[in-house]
């Protein structure tokens, strides 16, 4: 029976099938990421490997990562922009030079130690040779097939090479078995095509490896890792006693220390990195529920840290939290808004007059002193403050304000004609339908007035 190869002939069909490739990998799903990942699979004629789509979306999946990295370091400027993830790592022009070499003298004597790790040496001289790999190697070196599948006495027998070969993932072949005594039995087979040189004679080789599963619909035990770095973060996976298990498990007793993370670890195994433990981390939270929204900072501080750092790092948060410089709300308007829902559960049906009146005779002035418009805009603004925040968290603020303003309007069941709805791409390329803001019509002082 010959042999049948992906063929994708319509813009569509390629659409689709990157734009989940992208998803299932976790990877921002924007028109320059799916351009780039059918041109990395285009170049490299990559679906005349694959034997159904299924192969060929697993390939595309564990592609996609690295694609995307290398798609942000290419449109990279060197001017630094403010962070526009939910957490980051201040840089290091806001520490003293004292935290700055502290932390950077104790990298160096984690990694000194850790280089001479038994288990660290071992797995370097069977894998690396010795020779410690880039970051493109490195995200290749996680993300193989080949790796991910096979021991290490597989990849020997088999002839191999252990850095970095060259593989294809194929769909897993499931077969059912019955035992004498009637229990079904599902054998997986999960198989890449790995490629390599011999003499410099290129080889070809379907390799797999077979799984006893038990019930048919029983999944494959993969086992899922985290990788993340300042310009990367994904999953890789891997079965047991495959390559990846390996460093998997000599990672894992390199972040017994407390300054190394397992994600840190798997770099430095691989790469040599120091680890990157920040003197200052910064989360921040915004969650939206029903009508409010509420937001967090969470800083975690190196004990050590001097107090003028922590506030200086703490003021460049806020001020990408709020999209502008903290302005505390005044004490009166805050009694203002106390005084207004007390007396609103008195009187459901006082007017903004009659609770001005009574402002007033509380603040013993003159009646009337207090404008009703004014002690009403007063009220409600401070209320939105309180209960509906913006946190643009790094956005354009002037549109998060028109979209709470028109969310505002839809919640009240009518439609506010001073916003049109468009749809805005955001920095990923995603495209989404948010209200923007009708210029405001202006007619100069003397024109002449428009007839009708």
């Amino acid at each position: 029976m010959s042999e049948t190869w992906v063929k994708l002939d319509r813009d569509e069909d390629w659409d689709r099938l990157v734009g989940k490739a992208l998803r299932g990998a976790g990877q921002p799903n924007g028109p320059r990421q799916r351009a780039a990942l059918r041109k990395y699979a285009e170049e490299d004629d990559i679906p005349a490997t694959c034997q159904d789509e299924d192969a060929l979306l697993l390939l595309l999946e564990n592609a996609a990562p690295v694609v995307c990295h290398m798609l942000k370091e290419a449109s990279a400027s060197g001017r630094p922009k403010p962070p526009k993830q939910r957490s980051y790592t201040p840089p290091a022009e806001m520490f003293t030079e004292h935290e700055d070499v502290r932390r950077r003298v104790l990298a160096k004597i984690l990694v000194f130690r850790a280089n001479e790790f038994p288990p660290v040496r071992e797995f370097r001289e069977r894998y690396l040779g010795q020779e410690l790999l880039g970051e493109r190697e490195a995200l290749d070196f996680v993300v193989s097939p080949a790796l991910s599948i096979l021991t290490q006495g597989q990849l020997r027998d088999l002839g191999i090479p252990t850095r970095n070969p060259s593989s294809v993932a194929l769909k897993p072949k499931v077969d059912v078995l019955w035992t004498k005594g009637g229990t079904q039995i599902a054998v997986v087979t999960v198989r890449c095509r790995c490629d390599w040189k011999v003499d410099g004679v290129p080889v070809s080789r379907e390799v797999s490896r077979e799984l006893p599963m038990g019930p048919k619909d029983s999944p494959i035990p993969w086992t899922t890792r985290h990788i993340q770095s300042e310009a990367v973060s994904m999953e890789f996976k891997f079965l047991a006693d495959s390559v990846l298990h390996e460093l998997d498990r000599v990672a894992s007793w390199v972040a017994r220390n407390p300054f190394w993370s397992e994600s840190d670890a798997i770099w430095f195994v691989l790469t040599g990195r120091e680890p990157q433990f920040p003197t200052i981390h910064v989360d921040f939270m915004r969650r939206t529920e029903g009508l409010g929204v509420s937001g967090r900072i969470v800083m975690q501080i190196q004990p050590w840290t001097n107090k003028e750092t922590v506030t200086r790092v703490f003021q460049h948060s806020q001020r990408h939290m709020l999209g502008k410089a903290n302005r505390p709300l005044s004490l009166e308007s805050l009694e203002k808004l106390a005084f207004a829902t007390n007396e609103l559960g008195k009187s459901p049906d006082a007017s903004w007059k009659e609770l001005a009146e009574r402002w007033d005779r509380l603040r013993k002035v003159r009646l009337g002193r207090t404008n009703p418009k004014t002690f009403q805009r007063d009220v409600t603004s401070t209320e939105r403050e309180l209960f509906e925040p913006i946190y643009p968290l790094g956005e354009d603020r002037e549109q998060w304000e028109a979209h709470a303003e028109y969310m505002r309007a839809a919640r009240l069941g009518r439609e506010d004609s001073r916003f049109d709805l468009k749809l805005v791409k955001d920095k990923d390329g995603v495209a989404r339908l948010w209200p923007v803001r009708k210029p405001a019509a202006r007619r100069r002082r003397g024109a002449q007035q428009p007839p009708g």
